[in-house]
């Protein structure tokens, strides 16, 4: 699961037990140094920078 949003995206990723990914832009800003949220598996740039997360997997 990919996405920007800790409350939602990666919310929904941890509670299935998938790998998240969360992109650097969006509601990532607000929601980076929150330690009470669910945090990802991985944390990426841009979606531009996916197919190099998953070739490395």
């Amino acid at each position: 699961m990919v996405g920007d949003d800790r409350t939602t995206d990666i919310l929904m990723a941890c509670e299935a037990d998938v790998t998240s990914g969360q992109v650097r832009t969006g509601k990532y800003a607000d929601q980076c140094n929150c330690d009470d949220l669910p945090a990802p598996t991985h944390v990426i740039d841009s979606v531009a920078d996916l197919p190099a997360l998953l070739a490395a997997s």
